[in-house]
């Protein structure tokens, strides 16, 4: 179930196997490190230290397979409902604490807004005191005042203020006895419903594990009783600047505390109002869909309605729900008679932290505040709940008694769809809502005929950039079918979904080599319900879905739920650093479907990275993959080799029971000709049970079953559409065709670009390939360079697997900011790249052979074009190697079309092919 090696990590020499022993894992960090310092070939120092260690039995004894360490179908949520697991608010919890929760009070206050505590904090009225012991048979010198807590537990109860959920984390003073067990017991015999949790303590000097026990025993004895384990991540270095080292006052202490008691709260899953979609801009789409159909709107194109508001919404705020000005301005810079106060105050109330509010203003697209949002640790339910209440005001749906904003202007446009002679298009909506909704609040203008196109000169800033904005939503959305509630139409990619069923296309879908069904209808049925998910994923990164889904099947069941571990719905243990990191997946439970479309793309990224430019279209490349993925064990490659399988067909993994069962009769435990070798297989951690097997189908048959890759002779179909990433490989497309890295002579050109022919002299990474190059009639080029066998061109030239890719991004950019690009450098020769070199040295070109300008994946664009306009006020400024000032393009804007900025090189001219 784990990845058993780490990718290469900011040090560039990483440990490739996962090494749980600490020594083996200190010396092996400790190592990388004195590599980076002493700035020798860290990549041939990588290759050596991975193919020595390789053989280790420190590696072997880790590589497992198939093993199940918790119960996917088990639900970590309160009560399940049709939206995403969340922690239940401030104003839902008692708090009763000691110390720690006094010091922890500003940590405490954050991550559950709304939250009381009875009163000022370390007074005798507050449910959370300094110096509190569990009962009242220990003395408290400091604070003799202050009653004990199960005393304050019954003060709470008396007063009938005991709320659905009990924080009762106490216990650093005194611990738990038995008694105090059976006091709390007693205490709560009549308050059934409410969910408690405990905390166990540990300090330096005292592990507390007599009180500690207690508490697991009574976290035990009742389904709505939780324990944190603080006792199991407390670390000494949390006491350092305490002088008495009791309270975790260094080095994150308290917030590690308060986050495992966090993890621990039992989700409430009815309580969210996660809106579909993954980006700000999705939600807001799909929140205008869903309210027209709701409203019963009939005779207009909604899509078109929606992408008019969106276009005012883009130019007003670049959609940023959060935009502030000391009074709150929102997603439509509300600034009516007192809107912005009464629209703060309302989305306060909701979302319940102020914080979140932050200036980002008009000059903005519809990605920065997404960007931005990651960046300050905004959570998505909180943008959709802000969404939610911003619009709800806006249409009247719950707007306050005391302000009524929009009580005429709306009406009128509400009228207007219906009866006005508008145009039915994104132009003619994005006027009519500007004139009625902003214009006729004040009440100061009369709605005349909002065909005629009057913006009233001068109140009317900026008509034609909304008008702009609002073509350019419909023709980024409009392609997507009505709204599915359960996965959210819009994909990160901005591909169309493959709306194709694949599981009627072949009765024998789901089946393997002897018909015995793979997949059952549940599961099939659940695989096209996520589908447009690992599509999406498939798009962005050229994985095959089918792969995407067998690794989701393999590793948690399809579940939409966080394992405890921490390392997500893919087990990604190497990503998550075994689930320990920055970037574990947190919490457990269930998770949104906005979380599973991140998590998916995670996955298909750190897949693309396994497969070290492998053609993921072939068998080959996908058995390797899942080999690696699960632990490329030698013991699994000698079962191989014994069954007669070569070396080579050994190191994909056609010995692996986690890639191969019941591919066929010979590593098939239900037929009686298996192979007597076939038996074998690590049962837990460093634990190989030799005559064990699986009755589990492996992952290739799962994939094949689904019509992965030559998945016919298994039973599977393909199902690919014209859409899709196949699609893409034979010509067509706005994504770089995968492998990127390989020749392209069989490749089309897209149809938007000219053929000039194939360059038997092109090189990707030191390798000499053959590629065809195509001419991007959109991309101007300087007039370029003469000799070293280059031609002087009047357009770029590329690879024709990017061909697509670059015309995309090109004319998405002069439609969004009306400038047409021009390259300085596309294409390169051998000689060319070697005059470069010599001329302006190693930091500045790479060497002959190794740019991916030789292979034509890249240009160097002009940078003053970028954002045309707008580029004073959208771009990044920066210095380069060269000292002058270049415009950073935002990541985002090139990401959608499988590209990447050479930022992290320092050439933010540079735009490249994902996937190199």
């Amino acid at each position: 179930m784990r990845i058993a090696w780490f990718f290469r990590d900011s040090f560039s020499v990483a440990c490739k196997h996962v090494i749980r022993d600490g020594f083996f894992r200190f010396f092996c960090l400790l190592f990388s490190f004195i590599i980076l310092l002493s700035g020798a070939n860290t990549y041939a120092i990588d290759s050596m230290l991975a193919e020595n260690m390789s053989d280790s039995n420190y590696f072997e004894m880790f590589s497992q397979n198939n093993i199940s360490f918790y119960d996917p179908t088990e639900t970590d949520c309160d009560n399940v409902g049709s939206g995403a697991c969340v922690v239940p608010s401030g104003d839902k919890m008692t708090w009763i604490g000691d110390s720690y929760s006094v010091g922890a009070r500003s940590i405490i206050e954050e991550k559950f807004p709304g939250i009381s505590f009875g009163g000022s904090v370390d007074d005798a009225n507050s449910t959370i005191q300094g110096c509190k012991f569990v009962s009242a048979s220990t003395s408290c010198n400091a604070k003799p005042t202050n009653p004990p807590a199960l005393e304050v537990l019954q003060r709470v109860i008396d007063a009938g203020d005991l709320k659905p959920y009990l924080m009762f984390v106490v216990g650093t003073n005194g611990g738990w006895s038995a008694s105090d067990v059976t006091v709390f017991k007693e205490k709560m015999s009549s308050h059934s419903d409410t969910k408690v949790v405990f905390v166990t303590s540990k300090t330096p000097s005292n592990n507390y594990s007599d009180s500690n026990a207690k508490l697991k025993e009574l976290a035990d004895s009742n389904d709505n009783y939780y324990l944190a384990d603080y006792a199991a991540i407390a670390k000494d270095e949390y006491y350092t600047k305490d002088p008495d080292h009791i309270h975790p006052t260094a080095n994150g202490g308290y917030e590690a505390w308060v986050n495992v008691i966090e993890e621990a709260l039992p989700k409430n899953c009815a309580d969210t109002t996660m809106l579909p979609g993954v980006t700000t801009a999705e939600k807001v789409w799909n929140w205008w869909i869903n309210y027209f159909t709701e409203a019963g709107v009939k005779d207009v194109d909604i899509k078109a309605v929606t992408a008019g508001i969106m276009g005012n919404f883009m130019v007003e705020s670049g959609i940023n729900p959060f935009l502030n000005n000391e009074n709150g301005w929102g997603i439509h810079m509300n600034l009516t008679s007192m809107g912005g106060l009464i629209l703060k105050r309302e989305v306060d109330k909701t979302v319940g932290n102020t914080k979140y509010w932050y200036f980002d203003g008009w000059w903005t697209d519809e990605t920065t505040a997404d960007k931005d949002f990651e960046r300050l640790g905004i959570p998505q339910e909180a943008v959709s709940k802000a969404i939610d209440v911003e619009l709800s005001l806006i249409t009247n749906k719950n707007t306050p008694s005391d302000w009524k904003p929009y009580s005429g202007g709306w009406n009128e446009f509400m009228t207007g769809l219906r009866s006005w002679g508008v145009a039915d298009t994104p132009r003619g909506y994005s006027d009519l809502f500007e004139v009625t909704v902003e214009r006729a609040v004040e009440g100061n203008q009369s709605i005349e005929d909002p065909a005629v196109r009057r913006h009233y000169s001068g109140l009317y800033q900026g008509a034609a950039d909304r008008r702009d904005r609002a073509d350019y939503i419909y023709k980024k959305f409009a392609n997507y079918s009505s709204v599915n509630p359960n996965v959210g139409q819009l994909n990160v990619t901005g591909v169309k979904i493959n709306d194709a069923d694949s599981s009627a296309a072949n009765k024998e879908i789901g089946k393997n080599y002897k018909g015995d069904v793979v997949w059952t209808e549940s599961q099939l049925a659940t695989v096209e319900e996520f589908r447009p998910v690992y599509e999406a994923a498939s798009a962005q990164y050229g994985i095959p879905w089918q792969a995407i889904a067998s690794m989701h099947m393999l590793e948690t069941g399809l579940s939409l739920k966080n394992p405890s571990n921490g390392q997500g719905l893919y087990q990604l243990y190497s990503y998550t650093g075994g689930g320990n990191n920055s970037r574990a997946f947190r919490p457990s439970g269930k998770v949104s479907m906005e979380e599973f479309k991140r998590q998916t793309m995670i996955a298909a990224e750190q897949m693309v990275k396994m497969m070290g430019g492998k053609d993921p279209s072939s068998d080959e490349a996908i058995k390797d993959l899942m080999f690696q993925y699960n632990g490329k064990s030698k013991k699994y490659k000698q079962k191989a080799l014994n069954m007669g399988f070569t070396q080579a067909e050994a190191e994909i993994g056609e010995g692996s029971p986690y890639v191969m069962n019941r591919f066929d009769a010979k590593r098939d435990p239900t037929n009686p000709d298996m192979s007597p070798y076939w038996p074998g297989r690590y049962c837990g951690d460093g634990v190989w049970c030799a005559t064990q097997t699986q009755s589990g189908f492996g992952g290739f048959v799962l994939y094949a079953a689904l019509g992965g890759g030559g998945g016919a002779s298994s039973g599977g179909v393909s199902v690919c559409s014209g859409d899709s990433t196949a699609a893409k490989m034979a010509g067509e497309g706005d994504l770089p065709i995968q492998p990127v890295n390989e020749p392209s002579v069989d490749v089309a050109c897209d149809s938007r670009t000219i053929d000039v022919g194939v360059r038997d002299d092109a090189y990707i990474k030191g390798k000499n390939i053959s590629i065809r190059l195509c001419m991007v009639p959109n991309i101007k080029r300087v007039s370029g360079v003469s000799g070293y066998g280059m031609e002087k061109r009047e357009y770029a030239v590329v690879n024709s697997r990017v061909s697509g890719a670059f015309y995309a991004f090109a004319e998405a950019h002069k439609e969004r900011y009306g400038v047409t690009l021009t390259a300085r450098e596309d294409y390169r020769t051998y000689s060319y790249q070697a005059h470069l070199r010599s001329t302006l040295g190693a930091k500045q070109a790479a060497k002959a052979g190794y740019s991916n300008h030789q292979s034509g994946l890249a240009i160097d664009f002009v940078h003053d074009d970028f954002y045309g306009s707008q580029r004073n006020s959208l771009c990044v400024w920066g210095s380069t190697l060269t000292r002058s000032r270049a415009c950073y393009l935002r990541p985002e804007f090139p990401a959608e079309f499988g590209l990447r900025d050479g930022r992290s090189f320092n050439e933010n001219w540079h735009i490249e092919a994902l996937g190199n």
